[in-house]
């Protein structure tokens, strides 16, 4: 497919502000005056008990269950003895993490205000788009697509037909033309608390939704919003985990993750929790696709060393994804031993210490929300952008176009990991490596197999 945007190139030098993912933690906070504490319990079946007897104690304690995973949210006021009441002998015996789940925080800063001046002569005549509409100019330009359709031609056998996808992540916006008719707002929902809408305040979900229509052009998509302009709860996060497999998802996709370490008593509690949220999904045979974060970090050493974990992406369980630049890895990957694929998620790369953007990714942004880039011509509605969350949702897609294909429901739908495992660029060492996992995605060749 011939590229209608050329090389792309400003001078935004080192104060550029990079569209992507980074991740930080805070602790939850609660009403004021109002304090929180969490416990995962040994025995889930053990919760409503528990939960009971800590009402009868203390009726000022606001209990909140995930019953699912075993996990008590407790909320009270500043006077109440809360580790007097956790001392009692029937609690105690069935606590086996306490403390308090952090935020997870999505910053997305926006393009600084290029100066057009400041650009080569002619620059922005590379965006005339005279003949093309908008939504023909994202296709145009979607060359991570061609890069795992084999130029798009999957995409005439199969378009992930009948399978839903949750997208947990920061909600959408319905009204972008690309998402049009892709999107199941029935099953939607806002887990962000006293904010009961789906719409994207952020950013970054629409984008890995764009991505996902892409390249699954007739999956359903269901969006669980779980981060705000910037930040949400990690329990905001595994209620979304449970909810999108208790509607029927057949896959769901993370484009988020946070740092939590093994040796913290509240990040201990993370990780169980978390891993509980996932372990749930396998029971019922739904695939959890995660993004291995963009730190340039070799994980299996970090955990070694620092005793810390990416969440989900380092779970067991998941399918952690890593993004590649060509035959490389991309600069700011994260990688390790839960890595299962790869594909596209952009790089920088300079030409004469000037940006080439076409190496990024051209993606959808909410339509209500400035993308600082008109100086360029980009339209509202559209961005740059690059990180392993936009690789993931390629290979959510690609599973479903595979389930598609070969019509895998329920049980079957591991054997399409193995099509796709089977069928990989590789890349790297010779056969599976902590990189690139089995390697870069090729959806043709997954439903060409048999």
């Amino acid at each position: 497919m011939d590229k209608l945007m050329k090389k792309v190139k400003c001078f935004l030098g080192l104060a550029v502000l990079a569209i992507m993912c980074c991740f930080s933690t805070d602790v939850v906070k609660a009403e004021q005056n109002m304090n929180g504490q969490d416990l995962l319990l040994k025995n889930k079946e053990m919760i409503n008990e528990i939960k009971e007897l800590i009402e009868n104690i203390d009726s000022r304690i606001e209990v909140a269950i995930i019953e699912e995973i075993g996990l008590i949210r407790l909320t009270y006021p500043s006077e109440v003895d809360i580790d007097g009441i956790l001392q009692n002998e029937r609690i105690a015996e069935n606590i086996e993490e306490s403390g308090i789940l952090p935020n997870i925080e999505l910053v997305m800063p926006s393009l600084q205000t290029i100066d057009a001046s400041a650009m080569p002569e002619g620059q922005l005549e590379r965006y005339n788009r005279s003949r093309m509409s908008n939504e023909e100019l994202f296709y145009a330009n979607a060359w991570h697509v061609d890069s795992i359709t084999n130029n798009g031609l999957s995409l005439e056998k199969a378009s992930g037909e009948g399978v839903r996808i949750a997208l947990v992540d920061s909600g959408i916006d319905p009204n972008h033309p690309i998402l049009s008719g892709k999107i199941d707002l029935e099953d939607a929902v806002s887990f962000i608390s006293e904010d009961e809408s789906i719409v994207d305040t952020n950013g970054h979900g629409t984008m890995v939704a764009g991505i996902i229509a892409q390249v699954a052009p007739d999956a359903k998509i269901t969006p669980y919003r779980v981060i705000s302009a910037a930040s949400g709860d990690s329990a905001w996060t595994i209620q979304a985990i449970i909810q999108a497999v208790d509607d029927g998802n057949d896959l769901i996709n993370m484009s988020l993750g946070t740092y939590k370490a093994a040796d913290i008593e509240d990040e201990l509690l993370t990780i169980k929790a978390f891993e509980r949220a996932i372990e749930y999904a396998e029971e019922k045979h739904v695939l959890v696709v995660a993004s291995t974060g963009n730190k340039s970090l070799n994980l299996d050493t970090y955990y070694e060393e620092e005793h810390m974990k990416h969440l989900p992406g380092s779970l067991q369980g998941v399918i952690a994804v890593s993004s590649n630049n060509g035959d490389a890895l991309a600069s700011y990957s994260n990688f390790g031993s839960n890595t299962r694929f790869c594909a596209p998620g952009g790089d920088l790369v300079y030409i004469n210490d000037m940006l080439d953007l076409s190496e990024w990714i051209y993606c959808i942004y909410p339509t209500s929300m400035d993308n600082g880039l008109s100086v360029l011509g980009v339209p509202q509605g559209y961005t740059f952008s690059y990180g392993t969350s936009l690789s993931a949702p390629q290979i959510t897609a690609a599973i479903a176009d595979v389930i598609d294909f070969y019509e895998l429901k329920t049980d079957h739908k591991d054997t399409a990991l193995q099509y796709l495992e089977d069928t990989c660029l590789d890349l790297g060492e010779i056969g599976y490596d902590i990189k690139f996992g089995y390697g870069k995605i090729d959806i043709h060749q997954a439903i060409m197999k048999e």
